[in-house]
């Protein structure tokens, strides 16, 4: 069922980004809350959680309120805040078979995210990645769409493995990144150019 506020048409700006290498607890909360909004039950969360974290189900928890329920909160609250992340993308990948669900957790996560400040985002198909400011958001992703309707297909795909890099979790692969999106000007260059070489050398033949 849709929000009060999205089927009046209201919306929250989005927050400053703060957040990036942590899982505050408003969050740990809500991935428990969104995969029940999404259809998932106390104790399919909890077997999700529990295979992400490598930890066995209480066996003495076996009704889902509140004693099973209990336990996923329990979890999702102590444990490392990158786990947090994995738990929310494992949850959506397991409603990969029926769509409504999964863009109901999809949905529902970013407007976390975005009201919380923080610097991550779920996408399809790869999953939770990196989330910079409005401008960041909209110059990457037009970006992807111009090389790929210029048919820079190759530039493309750096592009995206760069922003992939920057989005690794507990630590950014930022040298990766770097490497990546210079990888993409190489390759548009060239294409520009007809010539091969290095982006050094490319760019004094560049008007």
């Amino acid at each position: 069922m849709r929000h009060f506020s999205d089927r009046h048409g209201y919306s929250t700006d989005a927050v400053e980004i703060t957040v990036r290498e942590d899982a505050p607890d408003d969050l740990r909360y809500a991935v428990a809350q969104i995969a029940k909004s999404a259809g998932l039950t106390p104790k399919t969360i909890r077997n999700i959680v529990c295979q992400v974290l490598f930890v066995a189900p209480d066996p003495n928890n076996w009704s889902e309120y509140p004693n099973i329920w209990e336990e996923v909160l329990s979890l999702l609250r102590d444990c490392e805040w990158f786990k947090v992340y994995d738990i929310a993308e494992a949850m959506w990948r397991s409603l990969e078979y029926n769509d409504e669900s999964q863009q109901i957790f999809q949905d529902e996560l970013n407007r976390c995210f975005s009201e919380k400040g923080i610097g991550w985002e779920l996408k399809d198909p790869e999953g939770i990645v990196f989330r910079g400011g409005a401008t960041f958001a909209a110059t990457t992703k037009q970006t992807v769409k111009t090389l790929e309707e210029a048919g820079k297909t190759t530039a493309a795909a750096e592009i995206q493995e760069a922003l992939r890099d920057i989005s690794r979790r507990p630590k950014p692969d930022r040298t990766g990144a770097v490497q990546h999106a210079i990888a993409a000007l190489e390759c548009t260059a060239r294409d520009l150019l007809g010539a091969s070489g290095t982006l050094g050398k490319l760019i004094a033949q560049l008007n």
